[in-house]
């Protein structure tokens, strides 16, 4: 099975390019909701439906990044484990969701296109995985990190049942993955980009 995921925001056409040249079994349109009720998406159903291909409908935020990267990636990662193919087009929508999609793409190390008046080839820049990214000891700190921990500046944590190594701390909050401030101690609590990578990591854990 050959998916091709498409960014589409309001002109059709960006989609039906990609569609002919790029060969699916199966679409998957990734947009807003309320691009959903344009007359645009409903010709792209009605392309679908005549050429007997089926489609489905990946919501998310067009206009925040990180949210819409980390649906777009998790739903090729599942295609993935279907072993299932994966293409995705870039050229439809926002550029932010346009930038999601491709940094998805990326993460994921399927091939990306831009569709428009010629069809191009995007490199495909395979970014190391998520477990790659972080050595074993960050990846424990984080999976113990809960959010609103206090810690001391030894790295115990103010309710003693957690002892957390000050120098990886600082890494992780360096790599944009936690923030820190000072309240009774030090108070960490996870950025949208750490709580990513710990869902990431625990999903892994139990696959």
């Amino acid at each position: 099975m050959r998916v091709l995921y498409s960014t589409f925001g309001f002109d059709k056409a960006k989609v039906t390019r990609a569609m002919r040249a790029l060969g699916h079994d199966r679409l998957v349109l990734i947009t807003s909701e309320d691009n959903t009720f344009r007359d645009d998406f409903s010709e792209i159903e009605r392309v679908c439906d005549i050429a007997s291909t089926p489609m489905e409908v990946l919501v998310v935020d067009k206009f925040d990044l990180l949210q819409a990267f980390q649906k777009i990636a998790d739903s090729i990662e599942s295609r993935k484990k279907a072993r299932e193919e994966v293409v995705v087009n870039v050229s439809g929508g926002t550029g932010l969701l346009s930038s999601a999609a491709m940094l998805a793409a990326f993460q994921t190390g399927v091939e990306a296109y831009h569709a428009d008046d010629r069809v191009v080839r995007l490199p495909v820049l395979r970014l190391p995985g998520m477990g790659e990214r972080l050595d074993p000891r960050q990846v424990d700190v984080l999976l113990r990190l809960r959010e609103g921990m206090r810690s001391g500046p030894d790295g115990r944590s103010v309710d003693r049942k957690e002892r957390l190594d000050v120098g990886v701390l600082l890494e992780l909050k360096n790599l944009g993955l936690l923030r820190t401030s000072v309240r009774d101690g030090i108070e960490i609590s996870l950025t949208d980009l750490g709580r990513y990578y710990r869902d990431w990591l625990i999903k892994a854990r139990n696959a």
